[in-house]
């Protein structure tokens, strides 16, 4: 699914994830696919040429004390890679996803985990340069 992401292809979700689905990555947590279906095309709309490769993933079955109706997490290794509407220079975010699928295989979470301080506030213009500063203190 991410790394044939389009904006046709977003509406598989309704086949790939639960209705109360959560999502959650650095900027925002929603718990509806409405919701997530509605971050996808936002995205779309704020940056060109959005790629998604999967580098890796291993998958394991769940044990307390997550819900029982969890029955597998999934661990994705991933690049994104885009740039900003009107810009040319491509910006790339390494991150890793955790998702819990329940026993009809349909996403229940979708957990992305990514540093945004280094790999996307500071490439900001001045709250980049006041990122770099603090680093330099600290």
């Amino acid at each position: 699914f991410w790394e044939s992401l389009k904006p046709d292809t977003v509406e598989r979700l309704s086949v790939l994830v639960t209705p109360d689905v959560i999502f959650s990555d650095p900027f925002q947590t929603v718990d509806t696919r409405q919701e997530m279906r509605a971050i996808l095309i936002d995205m779309f709309t704020k940056v060109d040429k959005p790629l998604f490769k999967v580098h890796g993933f291993s998958w394991a079955l769940t044990r307390d004390p997550l819900p029982e109706d969890v029955s597998v997490i999934a661990y994705l290794r991933w690049e994104f890679n885009f740039a900003f509407k009107g810009t040319e220079e491509f910006q790339s975010i390494h991150g890793m996803s955790e998702v819990h699928m329940n026993h009809d295989g349909k996403v229940m979470a979708h957990y992305d985990h990514w540093d945004a301080s280094t790999q996307f506030y500071e490439h900001l213009p001045f709250i980049g340069w006041l990122i770099r500063l603090i680093k330099k203190r600290v």
